[in-house]
């Protein structure tokens, strides 16, 4: 294990900044596994003027992986290592606990003949802007990049003890790249007239993610020389495994949340959310999330300002309702697959492009409304702190995957089914037994 940092900083007044370079080399702990990774961190704030102020934020780091080869355990009884004679062979291709055994790469082999490594770059960029105009009011916008690209390379050579002579090698190259934008924006307002005290905000969000994805294997390659450096080197095109993917989600959000105390002693606290998703269907992207709280600080009041034995009452009341969006992309959307397993015909083979998934119009949100009462209380200077809570969860509109009825030529689809509910009660007890400086 290795480990390398160096960092630099440096501020004055109305400027600051912060930036580091860290090496890391990690072993893995079985052999030939492991990873390396190079981290850069830079950091910069600036107030422009009085009432503005830029800071920015760069993370950015480039793995290399090696990840594990060897077969350990798990279900593969055949080939793992827990499962194997102690005294077989580091090339053998059979296993002498079992009877007929099938062919198999022993852990040796894997480890030192199998070629498998992964990398990756990842950076997110994040820049925000605060503006504050007027005393008390404040405007800040936070916008982030992210950005990923990964790479893994697998071969399996053609000297493998499972493989047959003329079996050839076979090679595996897995492409992904991820992109990202998020946008935050509020606007907030906070004052204090007499014993009053209340602040509001409202904000804005945007979110966007596109992702891709592309493998391609190869069987039966004609050469050890070319690894995953030309999958078209293969003995027949039927050999090859092509998959390749794509997914899209975009959230915006609009939001608002009002808090308001007189004297210290009654609080009101009011939010409101409308949040929308594209996973879900067309005409039901948008979900509508309020909450309230109320709390009452009863030690304030006249009567128990005075009371040494009790230091801290108060009795809080709330609502919430929030929505569950955690979906797969285009779920809402009819789905379907291409499969080229057909007859040969003058030659040819055949592809064919079917549906897999019928479409969910009314697919929305999953929704869960939270009730909670509590009461909370110390004495003797908060040496003895006392909680009771109830609380009430009802979650509606489940997003559950429904299998359908086979002869529609369809497997699954998703719907909004189903109701649970979750209740009970909290008591906590919390006591400071002995308070003394030189305890001991």
């Amino acid at each position: 294990y290795a480990a390398v940092n160096l960092s630099v900083s440096g501020s004055e007044k109305k400027h600051s900044f912060y930036g580091s370079i860290n090496f890391t080399d990690q072993e893995g702990i079985i052999k030939s596994s492991g990873f390396k990774r190079v981290s850069v961190i830079f950091n910069t704030r600036r107030q422009f003027t009085d009432w503005l102020s830029v800071r920015l934020a760069i993370n950015a780091n480039y793995r290399m992986e090696e990840p594990n080869k060897a077969i350990i355990g798990g279900v593969e009884n055949g080939s793992g290592a827990v499962y194997l004679s102690p005294v077989i062979g580091p090339y053998d291709r059979s296993n002498p606990l079992i009877e007929n055994s099938s062919p198999i790469n022993t852990p040796v082999a894997c480890v030192e003949m199998i070629e498998k490594n992964k990398n990756s770059l990842s950076n997110t960029d994040a820049l925000t802007l605060t503006i504050t105009p007027v005393t008390g009011l404040k405007i800040e916008s936070q916008n982030t990049f992210i950005y990923y690209q990964g790479h893994q390379y697998t071969y399996w050579p053609s000297s493998l003890p499972k493989k047959t002579d003329k079996e050839g090698a076979d090679a595996q190259r897995f492409e992904s790249d991820k992109l990202g934008f998020s946008s935050e924006n509020t606007v907030s307002y906070k004052a204090n007239v007499k014993k009053h005290t209340f602040d509001v905000m409202a904000g804005f969000s945007y979110q966007a993610k596109k992702g891709h994805t592309l493998s391609v294997k190869a069987v039966g390659m004609v050469s050890d020389y070319l690894k995953w450096n030309n999958l078209n080197a293969v003995t027949s095109k039927e050999n090859y495994t092509i998959s390749s993917s794509a997914s899209s989600v975009v959230r915006e959000s609009a939001y608002a949340r009002f808090n308001y105390n007189y004297a210290s002693k009654y609080y009101l606290t009011m939010t409101f959310r409308a949040d929308g998703s594209s996973n879900f269907a067309a005409n039901r992207k948008w979900g509508f999330f309020p909450s309230a709280a109320l709390k009452w600080n009863i030690k304030k009041e006249d009567f128990l300002k005075g009371s040494r034995n009790v230091s801290a009452l108060d009795i809080r009341v709330s609502y919430g309702r929030t929505g569950n969006d955690s979906l797969s992309s285009f779920s809402s959307l009819q789905a379907y697959a291409t499969s080229t397993d057909s007859y040969l015909f003058d030659g040819v083979q055949g592809a064919s492009f079917y549906p897999t998934r019928v479409a969910s119009p009314n697919l929305s949100w999953e929704k869960t409304d939270m009730f909670n009462v509590a009461i909370e209380a110390g004495f003797i200077r908060d040496r003895i702190k006392m909680t009771a809570e109830g609380y009430l969860s009802n979650t509606s509109d489940l997003l559950l995957e429904v299998k359908t009825i086979q002869s529609t030529g369809y497997a699954n689809r998703y719907e909004n089914l189903g109701r649970t509910s979750n209740k009970g009660v909290e008591f906590t007890l919390e006591t400071k037994n002995i308070v003394k400086r030189n305890f001991g």
